[in-house]
């Protein structure tokens, strides 16, 4: 019982790229095993002290652990409106993007903006070819991402418009379809 959750995280943790993967959802399944495992290890504490010093810690790292990712959350949250903003001024409705944006705009955008994340990396088929049919018009790339940096940067057809954390280019270049379908992260344009 106390084990288990250990290897199942471990076995996650290997197996899948848990950031890209949305992650956080195999870490769910593990909260009522730890929470009986810190049940029974503060009921088998003598000191009535330590008890309660123990569960006022964890609750206040827990507490403050929530505060900072509420914080975390409000700012990707804030920045996410931002760039569909952004996109719907500059009318742009069909997109290329890494996938932690993709999705979410998709769903902030309630069908007025499509971003499909590259071909490698998509898992709703539906979006990916609508927006391979019209044609994408940008490419949402994070700051740190390397992926096709240089060549969007270096096509003088695609503007760059930069957020906190991403980079929007736009414009009209045969080059966005090439990224879109691009079936191997190393594949060189």
């Amino acid at each position: 019982f106390m084990i288990l959750p250990c290897l199942v995280l471990v076995a996650f943790y290997v197996y899948r790229d848990l950031r890209a993967d949305e992650g956080m959802r195999y870490f769910l399944p593990l909260v009522i095993p730890y929470t009986f495992c810190i049940a029974w290890w503060l009921g088998s504490l003598r000191s009535r002290f330590w008890e309660r010093a123990i569960l006022l810690s964890l609750v206040g790292v827990f507490l403050l652990g929530s505060a900072e990712s509420l914080k975390m959350q409000r700012r990707d949250t804030l920045e996410l409106y931002q760039i569909l903003d952004f996109l719907q001024k500059n009318e742009l409705r069909y997109g290329v993007s890494v996938s932690d944006p993709a999705y979410a705009l998709n769903a902030l955008s309630h069908e007025k903006i499509f971003v499909a994340p590259i071909l490698y990396n998509s898992r709703y088929q539906p979006i990916w070819d609508l927006v391979k049919k019209e044609g994408p018009s940008f490419y949402i790339l994070e700051r740190s991402d390397p992926l096709f940096r240089r060549e969007v940067e270096a096509d003088p057809a695609l503007t760059k418009a930069s957020f906190a954390r991403y980079d929007v280019f736009y414009g009209s270049s045969r080059l966005l379809g090439e990224i879109l379908e691009v079936k191997n992260p190393s594949h060189n344009l």
